[in-house]
């Protein structure tokens, strides 16, 4: 009901600690706000007691909002399935955070580069499951993409 507000308005950046809100909530505004160009969690990083599903709100970018050009997940539920299935139906993907989401491994970032044509930066800090074969694979789109990776690697 209180989501209801938001029909007919155009909301194109939403940045807030979705730890706030339920998944319903974030449900109803990706469905009233299809213009949502902007997307971004900027304090959860899986450690509150209010954890959401982030391959659930992938599927819900995806499905109402395949126009978002800037993502920012964090956190552990955040996996494979939820990476692949934003980034094989939201192509408009400019800048992917995906800073400390442990399960994203070397497999979907060749498919995140595969299907983002418009991606110009990419933040995989702190992504543990990530092996040196990533600064291969991303050897021929060092052109245009800025990359960030786990201090680590250099």
């Amino acid at each position: 009901a209180r989501v209801a507000i938001l029909r007919g308005f155009r909301l194109e950046r939403l940045e807030l600690p979705v730890s706030c809100l339920s998944q319903q909530t974030l449900t109803s505004i990706f469905k009233y706000c299809p213009n949502l160009t902007y997307f971004r969690d900027p304090f959860s990083m899986g450690e509150t007691e209010h954890c959401l599903n982030f391959d659930q709100i992938c599927e819900e970018l995806s499905e109402n909002c395949v126009y978002i050009q800037q993502v920012g997940l964090y956190g552990d539920t955040l996996t494979s399935e939820g990476v692949r299935t934003l980034v094989q139906k939201c192509r408009q993907i400019q800048r992917l955070s995906l800073k400390s989401t442990h399960n994203v491994t070397d497999s979907d970032f060749e498919v995140i580069l595969q299907n983002l044509g418009r991606l110009q930066e990419l933040q995989l800090s702190s992504c543990s499951s990530l092996s040196y074969t990533v600064v291969d694979l991303f050897e021929k789109y060092r052109s245009r993409i800025l990359l960030f990776l786990p201090w680590y690697y250099f």
